[in-house]
């Protein structure tokens, strides 16, 4: 649920799918490809660090969402109710695509305030718990180099 692949290119390096600028709160959905609409399915919450990228038109920016808490919806197009309507709105056999329209007709049920901000502090927890892994496993890594250098030397 969060963007783990980035590239840096200079603009007139870009593809011409590089179509929109995304903001920190935004949260993009693939809307084509093969995985879209199956367990593998891409959805990312953007955060600071992606504030201002551009991405493919091959993914939906959903922007000022209202009524729903942004954390439970970002679960909410990870779950098979979600995949469901989408694969059953798929066109296209060698690229399958979901239009912008029919995903914004996608049932989202809401449930009650109290049931979103649980599940949105489970996915705090998650993304803390998240960038903690990532930190120690650079630590660890850093640890081996160091022991390497003093082997070696």
């Amino acid at each position: 649920m969060q963007v783990v692949s980035q590239q840096v290119m200079k603009v007139h390096e870009a593809p011409s799918r590089a179509t929109y600028r995304v903001c920190a709160g935004d949260i993009i959905t693939a809307i084509s490809g093969a995985s879209t609409g199956t367990a593998k399915h891409a959805t990312a919450l953007i955060t600071e660090e992606e504030e201002g990228a551009i991405c493919s038109n091959g993914l939906a920016v959903l922007r000022n969402v209202r009524g729903v808490n942004l954390l439970f919806l970002l679960c909410y197009l990870r779950t098979p109710y979600f995949l469901r309507q989408v694969r059953r709105l798929l066109t296209g056999h060698a690229i399958p695509a979901i239009s912008l329209n029919d995903l914004a007709n996608v049932l989202v049920p809401i449930p009650s305030p109290e049931v979103q901000q649980a599940v949105a502090e489970s996915v705090c927890r998650l993304q803390d718990l998240r960038r903690r892994t990532l930190r120690l496993g650079k630590q660890v890594v850093n640890e081996v180099e160091s022991a390497l250098r003093d082997l070696l030397l």
